[in-house]
């Protein structure tokens, strides 16, 4: 019986590999080229980036401190695969980001399932057009 799975040797799994690798950096590199490279720390690990460094960290606050001290309050951070996640330190830039561009902001799935188990699902919890509908409701609600 002829199997129709080819045996894996190096040849044949490295190569692939390498080919998807270069994929990977090509669409990174042409996916996003409107947002402009801040200063932050190197990238230690192509993998992982800042993450084993932050997580193995006494103090996390203390690691993101050091780097909005050096670096300035909006810098940007090494992400895993090559990403890249930008930090604002500043409250007043955070406010002015969050009161301008309400709809783009999009909590994480801990956040939201954190506000729903902790305040219910109120208007905290409500994103895009689930908050219009939040606000109407208690708007009619007390007429």
């Amino acid at each position: 019986m002829i199997s129709a799975i080819p045996k894996l040797t190096p040849s044949n799994t490295l190569i692939p590999l390498f080919i998807l690798f270069i994929a990977f950096r090509l669409f990174r590199f042409f996916s996003n080229p409107t947002l402009p490279k801040l200063k932050g720390p190197p990238n230690p690990n192509f993998i992982w980036g800042t993450l084993w460094e932050v997580n193995t960290s006494r103090d996390k606050g203390a690691t993101y401190g050091r780097w909005a001290a050096k670096y300035g309050p909006v810098f940007e951070i090494p992400a895993q695969f090559g990403g890249r996640h930008i930090i604002i330190s500043d409250p007043k830039a955070v406010t002015h980001f969050l009161s301008k561009d309400t709809f783009n902001y999009i909590g994480t799935d801990y956040s939201k399932a954190f506000i729903k188990k902790f305040f219910g699902p109120n208007i905290i919890y409500s994103e895009n057009m689930d908050h219009m509908r939040c606000v109407c409701q208690s708007l009619v609600e007390g007429l």
